[in-house]
């Protein structure tokens, strides 16, 4: 009876705010994304295949971390819960059979764990006194990946370039890191 004239009235009220709340979803999407200074530097160096959108919200999802020199990030043969990137100075990694590798700016740290699962191959120190690393726990990243699949194989061929080139470097003889 006296409800009938009122519900299409409600309806389209209902509707035009469903649609106001969209659009300024869109329009929060779309405005310019303001990246500090270092995460600009961290997209540029490694993340640029990534919308900037998308590199902030992966790079806040991690914690930044400040080295010591010699102080140690990762002990060989542990269970490694935590993916690191080198964001200034550098990292030494220290190989079983005694040789030692340096790992600057752009450089993953704990990789292959992170990939494989397998326990850290290295113990990994700081290598000045303020090496800056991006810490994310496999937890959250692989959560933060699983959400979307284009970010999920544009991570992987990120961290796959990463390991070719680290592999291409240990296997020339005249390569000191």
């Amino acid at each position: 009876g006296r409800l009938s004239p009122h519900i299409g009235l409600i309806c389209s009220v209902v509707l035009v705010a469903v649609n106001l709340a969209y659009i300024c979803l869109l329009l929060m999407e779309r405005r310019p994304v303001q990246l500090s200074s270092i995460e600009k530097t961290v997209y540029e160096l490694t993340f640029s295949s990534l919308t900037s959108r998308t590199f902030q919200r992966l790079f806040r999802l991690g914690k930044v971390i400040h080295l010591k020199r010699n102080e140690l990030l990762i002990c060989r043969n542990s269970e490694s819960t935590m993916l690191y990137l080198v964001m200034d100075g550098s990292a030494i990694v220290e190989l079983s059979s005694g040789r030692t590798k340096e790992l600057n700016r752009g450089h993953f740290i704990g990789e292959l764990s992170f990939i494989t699962g397998a326990l850290t191959s290295a113990d990994v120190r700081g290598g000045h006194d303020n090496t800056v690393v991006l810490a994310w726990t496999n937890r959250d990243l692989i959560k933060f990946l699983d959400r979307d699949p284009v970010l999920s194989h544009a991570f992987d061929l990120i961290l796959s370039t990463d390991v070719t080139g680290k592999l291409k470097r240990m296997n020339l003889p005249y390569a000191d890191a």
